[in-house]
């Protein structure tokens, strides 16, 4: 049995899903689609366990939700992809599974989407717009009304449809891409028409999901 249990440091977390973006070759995962996906999963797990995912507090900061330590950490990333390498056998890939489960779940569900696109929807639902003031700092989001959001998050998520499937498309087909052998160089022509398709079709694809 795992010696992880929630509540959990909010960077343990964090790195959880950097690797899954790593696995995934997700290119968007800056520091503020990393605090949206934190929020979610803290929300679906209190909503849903009845208890922190996290121990550290969330608070309502101009761009949202956010958890102080974490925002720190990466800051230094800026607006950019955060870029940082973890191994497959960390702590981070042995959590429990009722943790794990909320994780998948949230980034299955909106892990798709950029970071500006989650600060608006963490804007238009949910607690934070209730305790945000521009004129105080650190001002804390109670867990309870993290937990009470998410139906709405959810039902936001579920609602999405069409969008999500194709946003979720588009992600495989990113992989596939990112998959596409490219070394060492296929000299012969067959070889080179094979490569030009793959990667045509692709883009085509994408090209018709984005239209």
């Amino acid at each position: 049995m795992t010696q992880y249990q929630a509540p959990l440091a909010a960077s343990l977390v964090a790195k959880w899903f950097i690797r899954r973006a790593n696995e995934a070759h997700a290119t968007d995962l800056d520091n503020l689609k990393l605090q949206k996906l934190l929020f979610l999963s803290h929300s679906r797990y209190v909503h849903t366990v009845g208890r922190p995912l996290i121990r550290e507090r969330v608070e309502a900061w101009k761009h949202g939700p956010v958890i102080d330590v974490v925002y720190q950490e990466y800051k230094s990333f800026g607006n950019s992809c955060i870029d940082q390498s973890l191994t497959a056998d960390g702590p981070w890939q042995h959590l429990p599974e009722d943790v794990t489960d909320a994780l998948d779940n949230v980034w299955d569900s909106f892990g798709v989407l950029s970071g500006w696109a989650l600060r608006e929807l963490t804007h238009d639902l949910g607690p934070w717009q209730r305790h945000y003031d521009g004129s105080r700092l650190h001002v804390v989001i109670p867990n309870e009304e993290i937990g009470g959001a998410w139906p709405m998050f959810s039902t936001h998520a579920a609602n999405r449809g069409a969008e999500a499937a194709a946003l979720r498309r588009l992600q495989e087909l990113r992989m596939k891409a990112a998959a596409l052998p490219t070394s060492p160089l296929r000299v012969n022509a067959g070889g080179l028409l094979e490569d030009y398709e793959s990667l045509a079709h692709l883009r085509k694809e994408a090209t018709s999901l984005l239209s």
